[in-house]
Parts: structure tokens; C-alpha cells; sequence
């Protein structure tokens, strides 16, 4: 938990430069917990749940992987803003080849069909409320 301890202090302290308002007690606010709890977190002497992992990483706009050490990207470079950009960006990230990407475009269409069919039609919520 060292890399999570550095992670947390490092990232929070990186916005406290552009914004004051970043301080333990703002973090500790927005995840609701007590400041003394949150120091504790940045000291590593206690280890936060996997909830409170993940609402870090949230609020701090970094992955829980890059909190945890699992990664030195803070972020995976998606903008879910652009279409088409997020799906580009992730096959450059991982060398995705040009066979393994018609496969994945192939499976990524059936998976939309599937989901469409079984996508519950308004009809169908307004018969269930009736009975």
C-alpha cells in the first residue's frame, strides 16, 4: 500500500496547486469520512475499502488502478465527449492489430444486438406496473 499512500498525497497535493480548496479535510468531506481518517490514508497507516478506493479515484479524476500502483497512467485517455475517439484510443493503447480489432468491432456489434433485443420495451414496464 506504499504506491497508494504516495499516490493519494501526491495527486491531491497536484490540485491543491491549481485549487487551495483541495486540503485533507475537503477530500475527507467528499467521501465522508473524518480528516483523521483520510490523513491515515496518505500516512498508510489505514488502509481504505475498496469503496472508498473507488470514490478516491472518482473525486481525484485518476483510475483506483493507478491509487493502487497497478498503473502509471492516472487515466485512461478516453473521451467518452468524442464518438469513435474512446474506441481508437484504446486500440493504440494496448497495439491492438488490425485482425484483433475486426473481432472485437464484430463482437462489440453482436453484444449491441443482444442488448437491443432484450432491452425491455415501455409497453413492457407499463404492463408489469398494471399487474
Amino acid at each position: 500500500m506504499d504506491d497508494f499512500c504516495e499516490r493519494l498525497k501526491y495527486t491531491r497535493e497536484s490540485k491543491k496547486e491549481k485549487e487551495e480548496n483541495w486540503t485533507q479535510q475537503y477530500v475527507a468531506e467528499q467521501i465522508g469520512v473524518a480528516r483523521t481518517t483520510y490523513t491515515a490514508y496518505e500516512r498508510g497507516t489505514k488502509q481504505p475499502s475498496l469503496d472508498t478506493v473507488n470514490a478516491l479515484a472518482d473525486l481525484l479524476d485518476v483510475s483506483a488502478d493507478y491509487l493502487l500502483g497497478r498503473t502509471k497512467k492516472t487515466r485512461y485517455p478516453y473521451n467518452q465527449s468524442a464518438p469513435g475517439q474512446s474506441l481508437e484510443a484504446f486500440y493504440e493503447d494496448r497495439n491492438i492489430s488490425v485482425d484483433e480489432r475486426a473481432y472485437l468491432e464484430e463482437e462489440l456489434e453482436k453484444y449491441r444486438r443482444l442488448k437491443q433485443k432484450w432491452r425491455p420495451s415501455p409497453d413492457d414496464d407499463e404492463t408489469s406496473k398494471n399487474n
